[in-house]
């Protein structure tokens, strides 16, 4: 039976590596046409080159490459994600229970970092957006205001993202080159749940930064909705924790830089996905650091999983966001945030949350408010179909407003032993509220809104009776987060009375 069983277990390792091959071959008939039309086109357009005229040479030139380098780059990516596919499943069949040794880095005990692959994806997404955008943006554009449509400018938006592109590309390109090929060597291979996700981040540079390695290791829940243009990826922090470490453990050599790693996971944490699924758990160790030229800013995926040796916890897994459980006083305030903590004459502590704490942010939501305004200008000045302006036009005053919220809107949470008082500033007026210390249960963190990686954290005020009352938003850091609701606790005195 147990040589059945073994048998049964490798089964699934030949018909996987048979479905890969058929994936491969699937993805270069797809690509093939694409490109035996576009070297079609090459050839044509080489052929026009003696007759002089650049608008019958470009088109099939820019067709042709398009086309060309679109089915070759097809049929590179599906082989090597063949051969990816076929290892990892051999892995699989060998250890059928033990996911944390189905990835090729997982199981040589180390995390590979995701800009690995991340940076030529970058560059293959800017040149493709950029053959394609540009040229025919270009032709319309020049065709366009020869007839004296100058609405049609709008359309250089497309090559300027173009330059956004290529300008990420380029600095992902020397952030790779100056710091190396980082990995995270793990102390125990799987990050057991319960216990520790521990180790070594080795960066092939000695690196000395000023304010040390800022590191933050995070739960996501991922979920992906629709598919082709209409997909989206929706991201939800589930559990996050942050540390900043000065300690160099390779401080003995000259070219390495080692910054040590551990951190508690919670006994009530989910694992991690095992197999690509949707929805999908994520744990993810990052680094990041402030040095001259291009930062430091990695991001590794963890293998965390529940071992024989985690804890058993009954009523489901739930994890909480970060609570500070040091001294008040042991905590520094990052250096670049317009949030302060004031003392009070009553002996308690007054938080600011001043308006347009966050320009980086404002500015991005500003920069999108401005194309959905151009494409409602123009949908009204083409004439298009009145469900279009009112769409867009509707989304673009709901951006509108969020500006203006933002650079308008601040509060003042004065704390003491009496009780709370929240001070609202905004388009609107000003608000005053005040909650006794006894009605007070808890002041907590919750994730408010994200941008791009980054997670904005909300200060609220929990009171016996239910309800949530809002102290602060916009905190870009949750061990900051953490710390502000610890000081407006201890100056109500809320441990102090549990």
């Amino acid at each position: 039976m147990l040589g059945a069983m073994e048998g049964l277990s490798k089964e699934p390792s030949k018909g996987s590596g048979k479905a890969s091959s058929e994936g491969w071959g699937c993805m270069v008939a797809f690509a093939l046409p694409f490109t035996l039309m576009g070297l079609v086109a090459l050839v044509q357009g080489l052929r026009l080159l003696p007759s002089g005229k650049p608008k019958e040479i470009m088109e099939p030139l820019l067709f042709g490459c398009i086309f060309t380098l679109g089915g070759l780059g097809m049929m590179v990516f599906g082989y090597y994600s063949m051969r990816a596919e076929k290892a990892r499943n051999a892995r699989k069949a060998a250890h059928p229970d033990e996911p944390w040794r189905w990835r090729e880095d997982w199981a040589a005990g180390r995390a590979d970092p995701q800009s690995s692959a991340g940076v030529w994806g970058i560059w293959v997404f800017a040149i493709f957006w950029n053959l394609v955008s540009a040229p025919v943006t270009i032709l319309v554009v020049m065709k366009e205001l020869q007839k004296g449509n100058k609405l049609v400018l709008f359309a250089l938006l497309f090559p300027l993202v173009g330059l956004a592109l290529l300008y990420a590309a380029i600095y992902a390109t020397i952030q790779r080159r100056k710091y190396g090929r980082t990995v995270f060597k793990m102390l125990a291979n799987p990050c057991a749940i319960g216990g520790q996700a521990a180790g070594m981040i080795e960066i092939p540079r000695k690196l000395n930064p000023r304010d040390g390695f800022k590191l933050k290791l995070e739960c996501v829940h991922r979920l992906v909705t629709g598919s082709g243009k209409h997909r989206t990826t929706k991201e939800t922090m589930l559990w996050e924790e942050s540390a900043v470490v000065t300690q160099d453990l390779l401080a003995h050599q000259q070219d390495r830089t080692g910054v040590p790693v551990q951190f508690m996971i919670p006994a009530a944490s989910e694992e991690a996905s095992k197999d690509k699924c949707n929805p999908s758990i994520h744990w993810r160790l990052k680094v990041t650091a402030d040095v001259p030229g291009v930062d430091l800013n990695e991001t590794f995926e963890l293998p965390v999983f529940r071992t024989a040796e985690s804890p058993v916890v009954t009523g489901g897994s739930s994890l909480t966001g970060l609570r500070w459980d040091k001294p008040i006083e042991a905590y520094t305030q990052p250096a670049g945030t317009r949030i302060q903590v004031q003392g009070l004459p009553t002996g308690g502590s007054a938080i600011v949350f001043p308006a347009a704490r966050n320009l980086g942010v404002f500015i991005g939501i500003a920069m999108f408010s401005a194309v959905f305004t151009a494409v409602v200008v123009m949908s009204v000045v083409k004439k298009a179909p009145i469900i279009f302006p009112i769409a867009f036009g509707l989304f673009d005053a709901l951006l509108l407003v969020i500006c203006v919220s933002m650079l308008t809107h601040s509060s003042r949470v004065e704390a003491d032993a009496g009780g709370v008082k929240v001070i609202d500033k905004g388009m609107l007026g000003k608000k005053e509220s005040c909650y006794l210390a006894d009605e007070v249960a808890d002041v907590t963190t919750k994730v408010g809104m994200q941008a791009g990686s980054t997670n904005y954290y909300d200060l609220q005020l929990e009171l016996k009776s239910g309800r949530i009352i809002a102290l602060g938003s916009s905190i870009p850091d949750a061990e900051h987060a953490a710390w502000l609701a610890a000081v407006v606790k201890q100056a109500v005195g809320l441990k102090a009375r549990r």
